[in-house]
C-alpha cells in the first residue's frame, strides 16, 4: 500500500551533533559507547513516562503515552540489529548483517535471551528516531500500515520524547566512547550473565 504523505521527524540541532559525533567515533575511530549503557533505553523511557504521564493525568492521555513507549521498545528491539548498527558494530558484536527484507526478527519478549533496550542507551535510541519514519510508512512485518490518526499521535509523542532527550542530554549521552573490542567484551559478559540468571531461574522452577 502506497502512502500519499511523507513522514518526517525533526531532530533537535544539538542531537544532530550527537548523531554526527556517534557516527565519527564508530566508523572513523573504532570506538563505541560502553555496554551495557547506563542509563539504558528502558531507564530513559521510564523517566520519560514519569514526566509525560504522571498518575494524575487523565487515563486516556496516560494510556497514549504508555502505548507509545511500548511501541518504541517493540520496534527498537525488532530492528536494532539490522537497521540501527553500523557494520563495525555488527561485526564486533557478531550479529547478522541482514535478515530477509520482509521478515524482520520478532520483537523481544520476556522469555527471550536479551532485551536490547537494556543493553543500548540514548545514542542508539536517537538513531532509532532517524529510522522511524521509514518504519512507519514501509511496514516490515512489524505491524499493519499505520493509520493517519495513529501516525499523528506517534509523531507528536516522538517530538516530545526528543525534547525530553534534549533537556536531559548531558545526563543521557556519553562522550566517553571505548574501543569497539572492549565494548564487545562488555556485551558478551552481559549476555553470559543474563544466560546464567535464566538458567538459575529455570533450575529453581524445576526443583519446585
Amino acid at each position: 500500500m502506497e502512502h500519499d504523505f511523507v513522514v518526517t521527524i525533526q531532530i533537535p540541532e544539538s542531537l544532530k551533533n550527537r548523531l554526527a559525533f556517534d557516527w565519527h567515533c564508530v566508523t572513523s575511530l573504532g570506538r563505541f559507547p560502553p555496554l551495557p549503557r547506563t542509563p539504558n533505553i528502558n531507564s530513559i523511557l521510564d523517566q520519560y513516562i514519569t514526566k509525560a504521564a504522571p498518575p494524575d493525568l487523565a487515563t486516556v492521555h496516560r494510556d497514549f503515552v504508555l502505548d507509545y513507549v511500548a511501541g518504541v521498545k517493540a520496534y527498537f528491539n525488532a530492528c536494532v540489529t539490522t537497521r540501527l548498527l553500523y557494520a563495525e558494530e555488527r561485526d564486533a558484536l557478531k550479529l547478522p548483517s541482514s535478515f530477509p527484507r520482509q521478515k524482520l526478527p520478532k520483537p523481544v519478549t520476556a522469555g527471550s535471551l536479551l532485551d536490547w533496550c537494556s543493553v543500548f542507551g540514548a545514542e542508539h535510541l536517537l538513531r532509532f528516531f532517524v529510522e522511524l519514519p521509514r518504519l512507519l510508512v514501509q511496514p516490515m512485518g512489524l505491524s499493519p500500515a499505520v493509520s493517519q490518526l495513529a501516525l499523528s499521535i506517534i509523531l507528536l509523542k516522538s517530538r516530545q520524547l526528543l525534547e525530553f532527550l534534549e533537556e536531559r542530554e548531558e545526563e543521557f549521552f556519553t562522550t566517553k566512547f571505548v574501543p569497539i573490542s572492549f565494548a564487545a567484551e562488555q556485551y558478551t559478559s552481559e549476555k553470559a550473565r543474563i544466560q546464567a540468571e535464566k538458567r538459575s531461574v529455570k533450575d529453581e522452577e524445576d526443583i519446585h
